[in-house]
């Protein structure tokens, strides 16, 4: 009986602690900025889902430029790189479902810049030799936007 209780007890202690550390997000604000970067990022999900290459080139800045989280230059993107990488990447996908959650958008002060950050949930299915495979992935990621000079917010990084 002391078994049964102790048990509960120590999973609840255990989850208490791992959610201490964690804090509400602030409210995305009800700004035009934030509205026009929110709508590119539906208009990013919606290409992604529709494997849609000239969609993301156009809310890509010509001034992108992705190091891709690796200190190797070989593996840098640039703009003029971004079409055939976006068509080797959707090359042998098959289908994509994609879900995205803003948790923040901080501005620059100083410059027309936002970064994004964003928790993403995919599901893809891939074309293999051994057969059609579903995979998944849920990640946060962080995407960068600049003010272009027409007026648009593109992105320069992480797509």
């Amino acid at each position: 009986m002391r078994k049964l209780i102790i048990v509960p007890l120590t999973m609840a202690i255990v989850l208490a602690a791992a959610c201490a550390g964690q804090r509400a997000q602030a409210p995305i604000p009800d700004t035009a900025e934030a509205r026009e970067i929110l709508a590119v990022m539906e208009r990013f999900r919606a290409a992604m889902q529709d494997q849609d290459v000239d969609a993301i080139l156009d809310i890509a800045s010509r001034q992108y430029y992705d190091p891709m989280g690796s200190p190797d230059p070989g593996n840098d993107v640039y703009f003029e790189e971004l079409e055939s990488k976006l068509a080797g990447d959707f090359e042998d996908i098959l289908q994509i479902r994609l879900d995205i959650e803003v948790l923040k958008i901080e501005f620059d002060e100083t410059m027309p810049l936002a970064t994004v950050s964003y928790r993403y949930d995919v599901r893809y299915q891939i074309s293999m030799p051994s057969g059609d495979k579903w995979h998944n992935a849920l990640e946060v990621n962080r995407m960068a936007l600049q003010l272009e000079d027409d007026g648009a917010w593109r992105v320069i990084s992480g797509l």
